[in-house]
């Protein structure tokens, strides 16, 4: 499989502009902890460097991290805590990936203003420890995992640093249930579960996607998955989830 990666250099004088991309194979994504990443250009050139970083990322008490599985909300939930924040209800370009974890220099986080509105798709073990030693504010989003699977798979025909090439959707369905970027989605929620239970001291707010009181498209699964693959993904959150108390809304 084919990715699309922003373009790296090792040429200083004439580096890639912004938004430049290049076609990698998937063997050439950063991986780190078992965990494929977008090709982020910081992650590119030594992911394990940069995610320790964040782990240790110097948390301020009034942060408010945002933590999602990818295509779960975290633009739309960060947007609606930036008009909270800002006490204006008007949109903010700030809400967007300017203060994503992973993605940005943390030296430009140190320089922004608090509170910090920040957000993240990382797993559990790898968001900032003081974070939640300082019992700041999280906001943990889960969405319906069929949905995600679909607005992933139109994320991933589009985004450069995450666009897998030429995929159809019997093709990326079979890699969504065994392992996309940022892991499964059955791991990033099972693990938040048991943070939550072994950590009940941290401070996280649990928001449902299809609760928000927004108008989004939900149930778009419907026109995706066949018979067999949704009998197919049915049994194997049968089998994942059989301990989880999550409660999952399939629309």
């Amino acid at each position: 499989m084919w990715y699309r990666v922003y373009k790296m250099s090792d040429d200083t004088k004439h580096p890639p502009k912004f938004g430049e991309i290049e076609i990698v194979p998937q063997e050439k994504l950063p991986v780190y902890d078992g965990v494929i990443f977008p090709g982020f250009p910081e992650l590119m050139t030594d992911p394990g460097k940069k995610l320790t970083a964040v782990k240790n990322l110097e948390s301020h008490s009034d942060d408010i991290l945002i933590s999602a599985y990818p295509k779960s909300g975290t633009h739309w939930v960060s947007e609606i805590v930036e008009e909270i924040v800002s006490g204006k209800a008007e949109y903010s370009k700030k809400s967007k990936g300017g203060l994503f974890l992973e993605a940005q220099p943390l030296e430009e986080l140190a320089k922004m203003p608090s509170p910090r509105n920040l957000n993240s798709h990382l797993p559990f073990r790898m968001l900032p420890r003081k974070h939640f030693e300082l019992k700041a504010r999280t906001i943990h989003v889960i969405r319906n995992p069929k949905d995600v699977a679909v607005s992933y798979y139109h994320h991933a025909q589009k985004d450069p640093c995450c666009g897998a090439i030429t995929l159809t959707w019997a093709e990326y369905y079979e890699t969504y249930i065994d392992n996309v970027m940022y892991g499964t989605w059955f791991s990033y929620e099972k693990e938040w579960e048991k943070a939550k239970k072994d950590n009940p001291n941290i401070s996280v707010l649990t928001l449902y996607y299809e609760d928000l009181k927004r108008v989004r498209q939900i149930g778009d699964w419907k026109n995706f998955f066949t018979v067999a693959q949704n009998e197919k993904f049915d049994a194997l959150y049968e089998k994942e989830m059989k301990d989880s108390k999550l409660k999952i809304t399939f629309t």
